[in-house]
């Protein structure tokens, strides 16, 4: 359902009637959605990107 929110053009409203939900209620799980997501995210690439950028070809890139 929250996936349904996240397609081009979706309206909440619309979605949140096609599940029998208030469009109130399904923002909140799709704010919630991304904030985990963006958690992961973070948690993921914040560390694999510090490991790219300290890499010995990396830095001599910059130097």
């Amino acid at each position: 359902m929250i996936a349904d929110t996240l397609e081009p053009n979706a309206i909440i409203s619309e979605v949140a009637r096609r599940y029998g939900l208030r469009p109130r209620q399904v923002s909140a799980w799709r704010r919630e959605a991304r904030k985990k997501s963006a958690s992961v995210l973070q948690d993921i690439l914040l560390p694999s990107c510090r490991l790219l950028c300290n890499h010995p070809v990396w830095a001599a890139a910059d130097a």
